[in-house]
This record gives C-alpha cells, sequence and structure tokens, in this order.
C-alpha cells in the first residue's frame, strides 16, 4: 500500500480518508513468473489489480493457436480481471504475469464505491487512465509500422520498460513476429547500433 500511496502522493494530496479506505480494502499478493491469474471461462477474479513490481499481461488465443497480446500491465499502471471495474463479466483475456510481480488488489464493488465516495480516489483513477490510454497510442504507432525492423526498432526506443522485462519469446508474441524474423530483427538492430 506505501507504493500505491507514494505513487499517488505525486500527482496530489491525498486525504488520509481516502488512503484508510484503500488500504482497509486492498491485499498484496506475489505471483511467480509465468503463473497464470485468470483464464478466460473460469470463475471471474472481480479484482481491480495494481502493478506494484512486475509485468502482467492479457493474451488471445487464436483457434490457430497463435497468441495475441491484448494489453500489458507495467509498474504502477493496473488491469481488472473482469472486463472493467464495474463488471463481473469475465475478462476475455489468459492473464499472465511475465515476470515475477507483485499485485495490489481491491475488490471491484470496493473500487467502485470508492470512485463514487472519495473524489481522491476518483482522480487517482482518472490519472491512471489517462496513462493507459497513453500507453495504447505508443502500441497503436508500434503496430503501424508495416516492415518488421522499424516495429522492432520503435519498441527498442519507445517501450524500453516492456523490453527491460520480457524474454526473446515474450518479445516476438507482443511484435507480432515469429521466433525467426525476431531474432533476425534483433540481430540487425544490434548491429546498427
Amino acid at each position: 500500500m506505501n507504493r500505491l500511496l507514494t505513487f499517488w502522493q505525486r500527482y496530489m494530496h491525498v486525504p488520509p480518508e481516502a488512503s484508510a479506505y484503500m488500504a482497509t480494502h486492498c491485499q498484496v499478493k506475489h505471483y511467480l513468473r509465468n503463473s497464470i491469474f485468470s483464464y478466460p471461462n473460469d470463475d471471474p477474479k472481480p479484482y481491480w489489480c495494481f502493478v506494484l513490481e512486475g509485468l502482467a499481461v492479457g493474451i488471445h488465443v487464436e483457434a490457430d493457436g497463435k497468441e495475441t497480446v491484448r494489453w500489458l500491465a507495467v509498474p504502477y499502471s493496473y488491469f481488472t480481471g473482469t472486463i472493467h471495474p464495474f463488471s463481473t463479466r469475465q475478462n476475455t483475456a489468459i492473464i499472465e504475469f511475465w515476470t515475477e510481480s507483485v499485485i495490489l488488489l481491491i475488490p471491484n464493488e470496493c473500487i467502485a464505491f470508492a470512485q463514487q465516495h472519495y473524489p481522491a480516489i476518483s482522480e487517482l483513477m482518472q490519472i491512471l487512465k489517462q496513462q493507459q490510454i497513453s500507453r495504447l497510442r505508443k502500441y497503436v504507432q508500434l503496430f503501424q509500422y508495416k516492415d518488421n525492423f522499424d516495429r522492432y526498432c520503435f519498441f527498442q526506443k519507445n517501450l524500453a520498460e516492456i523490453a527491460e522485462h520480457t524474454n526473446n519469446r515474450q518479445q516476438a508474441i507482443f511484435l507480432q513476429m515469429s521466433n525467426g524474423t525476431f531474432y533476425m530483427q534483433k540481430q540487425k538492430y544490434v548491429h546498427q547500433k
């Protein structure tokens, strides 16, 4: 909870009653690398999840077995185990931790109540949502590069927070490249540095 509070205080004064509410309703859990938080069609995990350390990823598996990254949650960002905090519907992606991770979990009903009754918590949610939108814009920009090498270069230069915390297989999945194509781009990038 202290790390969330430190992050939150960078943006505003946090009233004691707001931080007390969050502290009362949160739990911190540790997840091992490659562990699964939830599968589609499993029991829903009705939690708002703030990433304190690590990297969570939402993966969609196509009928042919191809994995596609739907979203990434880096430190000091969030994800939900349902489609959003005001829903009980299951997330449609496999939620996996690509690195050892520490997650602060708050039940959806508690975070929904807090957003409506604590202006500072509502403001925090808006800040986190805007940061998420900014990251998504980078992802859109990344996938506008049709050339694999250009996409790899953009990834290394603009998404270092992901590149530093993922292995080659994970990067290839995220960049939507075969392993062979990924390794060719990586080798070319290293030689041009």
